[in-house]
């Protein structure tokens, strides 16, 4: 049978745990304010500025959502600021409020051959912008991040100034303007 003490450090163990868990979310200075729908812009302003806060506007347009940010609070915190919220809540024409949590982001890998497939039988041999042709950081573009993240030159006007280009040349003929 476990001891008083053992049982003592296992819940003191557990508490400190769950705490631990708890504080995985950081919290912002920025709060989603609902208020009713007749309040003006004015009375919008000096509710925030009444609670300390400033008014960042509506979050959108047909709604009656804004966004408040409290000056005095810290930018991410691991608790969140009852007080502040507490504070808002007590106004008559606000309907509800929620202190706003930073989401984490993480990179991901994406597979480029099922997004984008290469058609270029000579892929393998741009080692300028495949990276993967030689495991070299130092020679890597960054050119497959850049479509991992959407960018495709799409709508991108490029201007090169050579007086040797080959205009004519079939890859740039089709898109080649001269001014």
């Amino acid at each position: 049978m476990a001891s008083l003490m053992q049982l003592t450090q296992l819940l003191n163990f557990m508490l400190l745990f769950s705490f631990s868990v708890l504080a995985l979310e950081d919290f912002t200075n920025s709060w989603v304010v609902e208020l009713d729908p007749d309040v003006t812009e004015t009375e919008v302003n000096d509710i925030a500025k009444a609670a300390g806060f400033i008014n960042y506007g509506k979050v959108f347009k047909d709604k009656s959502l804004y966004e408040f940010h409290h000056p005095r609070v810290a930018k991410r915190s691991l608790g969140h600021s009852q007080y502040h919220t507490d504070n808002l809540q007590g106004h008559t024409k606000i309907r509800s409020v929620e202190q706003l949590v930073a989401k984490t982001r993480v990179k991901r890998y994406a597979d480029l051959d099922s997004i984008f497939p290469m058609r270029d039988p000579l892929w393998q041999d741009t080692w300028y912008l495949n990276q993967a042709v030689t495991n070299d950081s130092l020679f890597d573009m960054n050119v497959m991040s850049a479509w991992e993240r959407g960018f495709t030159g799409s709508n991108v006007v490029v201007s090169i100034l050579d007086d040797g280009l080959e205009h004519t040349h079939p890859d740039l003929a089709e898109n080649y303007v001269s001014y």
